[in-house]
């Protein structure tokens, strides 16, 4: 396996950097039921103004990109893609987006990495299935108040899509484990899922 190392190494900080440290003391962790009750005033300031949540996609599409660039997998088809390489990038995904979950502010809780995930989607997959799995998400996140909702249905969706265009499977792959992560890390921890919003919201 060949890896470029200058490319490997920024795609793995920027993977693996916990978003809890990104949040300053002024966040608090809110669940989807919770929204219903803040104010409709402007002193108010929800989830748009926590500056870690506008990175977390950008950052996750950086790091992805960065991973894929740093590693030859070949011309493309599924049977030559190295399994040593391919397995790396399957545990690197899978452990960056299990520790953007962890919070040391709630024992109770875990952040709901939503924007971290569709970054993911966009850098892995054709921008027709990321998008419409990320649509397909948040409209399921807002109709079911739940964020479990966004990662189950983007799943069905990314998975229905890329197999109708034919995307590349083992990429497709990866993309739709991702969704998986969240639910089994919420599963093994009994603990829920809830976003960032500043703490005078």
């Amino acid at each position: 396996m060949t890896v470029d190392w200058s490319f490997f190494l920024p795609g793995l900080i920027a993977l693996l950097f916990p978003a809890d440290w990104l949040l300053s003391s002024k966040v608090t962790l809110r669940g989807m039921e919770s929204f219903r009750t803040l104010e409709n005033s402007p002193r108010h300031r929800p989830w748009w103004w926590v500056p870690a949540l506008w990175l977390d996609p950008v950052r996750s599409w950086l790091g992805v990109t960065l991973l894929l660039k740093s590693i030859d997998f070949g011309p493309g088809a599924w049977s030559q893609v190295p399994v040593a390489a391919y397995v790396v990038v399957l545990v690197v995904l899978a452990v960056a987006l299990a520790i953007q979950t962890y919070t040391k502010r709630d024992p109770e809780k875990l952040l709901a990495p939503v924007g971290y995930a569709a970054g993911m989607l966009v850098a892995l997959l054709p921008w027709e299935v990321s998008l419409l799995g990320i649509v397909t998400g948040v409209v399921a996140l807002i109709a079911f108040r739940a964020f479990h909702a966004f990662f189950t249905v983007a799943l069905l969706a990314i998975g229905l899509l890329g197999l109708i265009l034919e995307s590349r499977v083992h990429w497709l792959l990866p993309a739709m484990g991702a969704m998986v992560v969240p639910a089994l890390v919420t599963f093994f921890t009994a603990r829920t899922l809830e976003l960032p919003t500043r703490a005078d919201s």
